[in-house]
């Protein structure tokens, strides 16, 4: 306890750095926001403890706590097993998690293991510590650059329940979605063609190691449409004047095929002739592991583009909008099934700004969450429908679509306005 207390000092200090640093605009939100992570970070544990019974958070964690009782044994051998852990290793055996992903992350536990004595809330504090200063950078920038904006990326990246609750404590998506927003902030700045700092250039070569190993499939949606937005943005557009929509539009579509050809050659479940074989299988290992009423059900689902392209309509809605209200029936999903209505209202009201889309100057970051979302939200809800790891593998796209949505609603304007006058 003493432990966990003095780690929290520590955060406290952090935080009061960074505090100190605030835009004026968006101060007044910061510390709600940090108690709110790490709250949600304690929170975690309690959900796995008591509502799940054990689950991921505890298994990482255990494995964090036996990789840091061999470096206080053999800091050498620890060291050549975080280079290149494998079965030859005697630890190799105690671990709960010994595939690639999970194995990476339970090595980055350790460390925070080893810096905590073994104290599970000030490691899950650290690591909603880390993701909520890469939410807040990309909210400050997205403040200072567009400020319209503002209130849409306080309430997505700071408040809304879901992304909050599962992008805190020790979990996977912790440092997956810091790692995403510290990409996404990343190429921001070169949209507003900023120069890169030598910190920041580092910090992003670290950012992409970290989500290829956690969550490569969030990379590899999220590159080809970053790098093809970019491309046009700095180099295409302003030659591109005199073309029409469409050109533009084919363009783009071109430029976000090159680098998707490219990582599907860097991961095996990417493979051409593997990709929909593993959306396939996955779907059927969670239906086996679901309860019939906890999960979306694809029967006619096979391994074949156009049996894919078939179900994805349904599989967006799904993904967006599921569990309905009248389909919960636990209150974890009564309250994303109200999450989810309230999303929904959301989208709907947005679509009052599809008339002036084609003149808006932002028409480019649209397309790019557009399509980000869109293939993202496919590809996790048919290869993992069960509803509750949906939810959670979902805040790979959920904060950047909901700040989509509410950017320019006058209601959400309107409370951030309120929030800011009171005292």
């Amino acid at each position: 306890m003493i432990i966990t207390a003095a780690h929290t000092v520590v955060l406290l200090a952090l935080a009061f750095l960074l505090w100190k640093r605030a835009d004026l605009a968006i101060k007044k939100y910061f510390w709600p926001a940090w108690v709110l992570k790490l709250a949600a970070g304690a929170a975690l544990g309690w959900i796995y403890t008591y509502y799940y019974r054990g689950g991921d958070t505890w298994e990482y964690f255990q494995d964090g706590v036996t990789l840091a009782h061999t470096a206080r044994a053999d800091f050498f051998t620890y060291l050549r097993f975080l280079w290149s852990g494998d079965e030859s290793f005697d630890v190799w055996s105690q671990l709960q998690y010994q595939q690639p992903r999970a194995l990476f992350f339970g090595k980055v536990t350790s460390l925070f293991c080893l810096l905590t004595h073994d104290q599970y809330l000030a490691v899950a504090w650290y690591f909603s510590m880390i993701s909520f200063c890469s939410a807040w950078h990309v909210t400050t920038l997205i403040s200072r650059h567009w400020p319209t904006a503002r209130a849409a990326a306080v309430l997505a990246l700071l408040y809304w329940p879901t992304v909050v609750l599962w992008t805190s404590g020790l979990i996977k998506e912790s440092l997956a979605m810091a790692a995403l927003y510290f990409l996404v902030a990343t190429s921001l700045q070169v949209w507003l063609r900023q120069r890169l700092s030598v910190l920041t250039m580092g910090l992003t070569v670290l950012a992409l190691w970290i989500l290829w190993s956690l969550k490569y499939y969030y990379l590899a949606v999220f590159l080809p449409v970053a790098c093809a937005a970019l491309i046009m943005r700095c180099f295409l557009l302003p030659r591109m004047s005199s073309a029409g929509a469409i050109s533009k539009v084919l363009v783009w579509a071109a430029l976000f095929i090159i680098p998707a050809i490219v990582l599907s050659q860097l991961h095996p479940n990417f493979y051409p002739e593997r990709f929909l074989s593993v959306i396939t299988e996955n779907y059927k290992a969670f239906q086996l592991l679901s309860a019939t009423n906890d999960a979306a059900h694809f029967p006619a689902l096979k391994p074949t583009p156009g049996s894919v392209l078939r179900h994805s309509p349904a599989a967006l809605l799904t993904g967006l909008f599921r569990p309905w209200i009248w389909e919960a029936h636990t209150f974890f999903q009564v309250s994303v099934a109200i999450e989810n209505m309230l999303l929904a209202v959301l989208i709907f009201m947005s679509f009052r700004h599809l008339p002036t889309l084609p003149v808006s100057p932002h028409r480019l970051l649209v397309l790019s969450i557009v399509v980000y979302t869109l293939l993202l939200c496919v590809f996790l809800t048919l290869s993992t429908p069960n509803f509750g790891t949906l939810s959670r593998y979902r805040v790979g796209f959920l904060p950047f679509l909901v700040l989509l949505v509410c950017a320019g609603n006058v209601v959400i304007a309107r409370i951030f306005r309120f929030t800011q006058s009171s005292k």
